[in-house]
């Protein structure tokens, strides 16, 4: 699985909360994606209603705590996800930094395979080199190779 923007944050969700026996989906590359729908919003904004993570939740993230865990993809970390790319721009306002940190940190702290890539002077939505589009092909030639 592939993808960016929300897509990205999809992406993750159906790698990651796939049942253990049951890995349909063998790798996937992340770019920019929101990975902790709590973390993500300063604890001042966690009881308004009027931004994104409100708006697909339903309601403010504190009065849908439950929910934000089971749609963030770091609460599916374990030894059992498949492999992990994740592209982030390290000046992105939309998606901080420290999503994918988290997410990269919680996968390898889990036993997974993960890898971090940070781009210190790109913000959100930007698009991949053809080196970094070759690195991506190599990723998943070998998740596959090895699945």
């Amino acid at each position: 699985a592939a993808s960016r923007d929300a897509g990205g944050h999809l992406a993750l969700l159906l790698a990651l909360a796939q049942p253990p026996d049951n890995h349909e989906i063998k790798a996937v590359c992340d770019l920019y994606g929101p990975t902790d729908l709590i973390s993500i919003l300063p604890p001042t904004m966690r009881d308004q209603a009027t931004n994104a993570v409100a708006e697909l939740l339903g309601g403010p993230v504190n009065q849908k705590l439950e929910l934000a865990r089971e749609g963030s993809p770091v609460t599916y970390a374990s030894k059992d996800c498949p492999p992990v790319l994740i592209y982030q721009g390290a000046q992105d306002k939309l998606v901080p930094l420290s999503q994918s940190i988290e997410l990269n940190e919680r996968l390898k702290a889990a036993g997974a395979q993960s890898t971090l890539i940070i781009y210190p002077d790109k913000g959100h939505a930007f698009g991949l080199n053809d080196q970094a589009l070759q690195d991506v092909k190599r990723f998943f030639d070998q998740a596959l190779k090895n699945n």
